[in-house]
């Protein structure tokens, strides 16, 4: 049985793929080997008694030779509001090297107490606090910088500000539970302490990284990279890249991985195909044609089936996992509503967003012996 659903069905949350599923982009041009990734985080773990907001204007970095690097910035800063939270101050490149202190420019602040407010009087160009904070910045790479701010600490003499920040740089809390996020304009994962809801680490993968998929046993962490037609495979335990595999397919997009078979599965809507990857030799071993921009695609094991959604001919394509005469794979192809885009089983139904029709379709996808 199958059918059209028009009205939205709350228990079930379909993923809506817009974003990774369209269109690869020019995307812009990578950076050179000679420039590092660095993103800048604020956090406050106490609420202090009064707030204190600060304009930071930019930080200059000193590398082993003495030389000052200057990083704009445009952020106000408030403690009310940054009190037991984390904030990201700046994304930037700075060239490969080592590096030992840090400082900032704060053109303004205020403190408010009992709602009334007074601006502080804040450090003269050339009179900017510094901190100690070694750190090496590699090519290619991407990483962060922790600032903790203690604003009651921070006022000097009533009416004087200098930021109290103790800084530090990734690494210490990556054994704790953790979430991975892919930023498109970043060509960056960024990695999530789940129980703290702070990012903790940064990670540098290929052009505009899409899709994301976690090995069964959580060591490996699968990114598509759309803008670079290539796969990075991160090792948790170091949180690095430790492997690229070339797609042979252009724009990958959404990933779904088969543990059981030891395959993993790549949407390519540049290509119109589903590229097939050995987790095993880490090497793609074949495609599958389907149609037109594929986009979603899930994994289902329990029925040997793979369901992968076509906006651009508002189908899905069904694809026996165990055929490996790859021009055979596709079992059927399946008329939807218009654009599909997100799927999810839940018991033995297949639900299908349309996002062009502003419809559900719904499939029977029974559990049948020997299965």
């Amino acid at each position: 049985m199958q059918k059209i659903i028009v009205y939205l069905i709350a228990t079930i949350v379909a993923p809506i793929c817009m974003i990774s599923c369209a269109f690869k982009p020019d995307w812009k041009a990578s950076r050179s080997v000679d420039h590092g990734q660095v993103f800048f985080y604020l956090s406050c773990s106490k609420r202090p008694a009064f707030d204190i907001s600060f304009s930071m204007s930019g930080m200059s970095f000193m590398n082993k030779e003495g030389t000052w690097i200057d990083v704009a910035t445009d952020k106000r800063v408030h403690s009310a509001e940054l009190a037991e939270r984390q904030m990201k101050i700046a994304e930037f490149y700075l060239p490969t090297g080592k590096y030992k202190r840090i400082k900032w420019r704060i053109p303004q602040a205020t403190v408010t107490k009992v709602k009334k407010s007074f601006v502080l009087a804040v450090p003269q160009p050339g009179e900017e606090e510094s901190v100690d904070i070694e750190f090496s910045v590699s090519g290619r790479e991407s990483q962060c910088l922790f600032a903790e701010w203690d604003p009651e600490q921070s006022v000097f003499e009533k009416y004087l500000f200098r930021p109290v920040l103790a800084i530090r740089r990734q690494g210490i809390e990556l054994t704790r539970t953790l979430v991975y996020v892919t930023n498109t304009d970043s060509d960056c994962v960024t990695v999530i302490d789940r129980l703290q809801d702070v990012v903790v680490a940064t990670i540098a993968v290929g052009r505009a990284p899409a899709g994301i998929v976690a090995s069964a046993d959580g060591r490996q962490i699968y990114v598509a990279n759309s803008g670079a037609d290539s796969i990075s495979v991160i090792d948790t335990a170091r949180n690095r890249v430790d492997h690229t595999i070339s797609n042979f397919g252009d724009g990958p997009a959404e990933l779904a991985l088969a543990p059981v078979r030891q395959r993993l599965y790549a949407t390519n809507p540049g290509s119109d195909n589903v590229s097939v990857v050995d987790t095993v030799s880490r090497s793609v071993i074949g495609k599958i044609s389907v149609g037109k921009r594929p986009c979603c695609i899930v994994v289902d094991e329990g029925r040997r089936k793979i369901y992968v959604t076509n906006p651009g001919s508002h189908t899905i394509s069904v694809i026996d996992m165990y055929e490996d005469n790859y021009e055979r794979a596709v079992e059927k192809t399946i008329t939807v509503g218009l654009n599909p885009r997100g799927m999810v089983i839940h018991e033995n139904e297949l639900y299908v967003a349309n996002s062009g029709s502003n419809s559900i379709y719904v499939m029977d996808v029974p559990l049948e012996p020997p299965y």
